[in-house]
């Protein structure tokens, strides 16, 4: 790890400023520098410090950095659209990275709550976004044709999406990851509000399931994702909170544009496409869940839960919701989840649940 030198930018007086870290230099203390530049190290000294271990793989070859005019223009058009992104601490770096904690391989961004601070970071990973766009408008073609051909798609919300290609541009795609994750941002501050928390893997697991299953967005999910009913309960969990941002971002994007969703919930689009009503349905719960948060009377993150979410590629995202719908035959906008498999869900977590209180087992 000494001798690794990383470049990195660091979101500073509404601007990105960049500069390289010698990691031998940052642990012998030995940079001078600066007063500007010193502060934006320690900034990055901490976060390489949370994000990486001595066992951490870097990846610095063959990949496509994100220019600076692309995060600054994308950090402008996300805060014109509500994303308050000055309570974050925004880094943009020049390197992949994978360890036991973090697998930055197979993500675009990542949203960290870090140890020791009540800092909320958002992360952005090397991409080349031009390839982003075209891949994921192939995907989201991929299932219009199919639909087409089985007669079951909603052809008015396929012409909003193409509506939505024509404001894509760099700078727009990269506004969309920043409002994905400053979403997981407000996820937290409300599991903060309410105490979403708890001493066991298991147990927070299931205050979460609880959470969207008295909202009701798991039951709109269920008809959005192939398969829902077959995931595990941590995956269950995974998922909803993927789609839960996802529809925040295109809420962000509805109020701004008129309508208009720029991209697809990339994690529920499957059956998006087919009944567009469920995705309607899902942003009015959505803004509900998140409303204290959204309208700032959930003030900044409370230091409780370290934590952390992670984008994945379309690509990824594709081969998991591919490997969901080969499970059992699927109708898209269709659900075979029931009550009774969220209650079993909850015993095997070790909680009973009725609508009154929450027990242990």
């Amino acid at each position: 790890m000494n001798n690794i030198k990383l470049n990195v930018q660091v979101f500073s007086e509404n601007e990105m400023e960049d500069f390289e870290i010698n990691l031998e230099d940052i642990e012998l203390g030995e940079i001078e520098t600066n007063k500007t530049l010193a502060s934006n190290i320690l900034k990055t000294t901490k976060m390489l410090v949370e994000l990486t271990d001595e066992k951490t793989i870097y990846i610095t070859d063959n990949i496509v950095t994100r220019p600076k005019f692309e995060i600054n223009g994308g950090i402008k058009i996300a805060q014109k659209k509500g994303a308050r992104l000055n309570e974050a601490k925004i880094f943009n770096l020049f390197f992949r990275f994978i360890n036991r904690k973090f697998d930055g391989l197979n993500t675009t961004a990542l949203m960290v709550r870090p140890k020791n601070s009540n800092e909320e970071w958002i992360i952005l990973l090397p991409e080349d976004t031009k390839e982003t766009i075209e891949n994921e408008k192939k995907s989201f073609q991929k299932q219009v044709e199919k639909l087409l051909l089985q007669g079951s798609l909603d052809s008015d919300f396929h012409n909003i999406v193409v509506e939505g290609y024509k404001l894509l541009t760099v700078n727009e795609r990269c506004a969309q990851t920043l409002m994905h994750e400053y979403g997981h941002i407000l996820q937290w501050r409300m599991y903060d509000h309410l105490s979403v928390m708890a001493d066991t893997e298991d147990e927070f697991i299931a205050n979460q399931l609880i959470w969207f299953l008295e909202s009701g967005y798991i039951y709109n999910v269920a008809k959005r994702l192939p398969n829902f009913n077959t995931l595990n309960p941590k995956d269950k969990v995974y998922y909803l909170k993927e789609c839960l941002v996802e529809d925040f971002r295109i809420h962000l994007n509805s109020k701004y544009h008129n309508g208009k969703i720029i991209l697809p919930n990339k994690y529920a689009y499957r059956g998006d496409f087919a009944d567009s009503k469920l995705m309607w349905e899902g942003m009015n719960i959505m803004e509900q869940m998140l409303n204290p948060a959204i309208q700032g009377t959930v003030g900044k993150r409370q230091l409780k839960k370290v934590s952390s979410e992670n984008e994945l590629s379309i690509m990824k995202i594709n081969d998991r919701l591919d490997e969901l719908e080969s499970r059992a035959t699927w109708v898209p906008g269709t659900s075979k989840l029931t009550e009774q498999d969220i209650l079993n869900d909850l015993q095997t977590l070790g909680v009973f649940y009725n609508k009154k209180e929450v027990a242990m087992v």
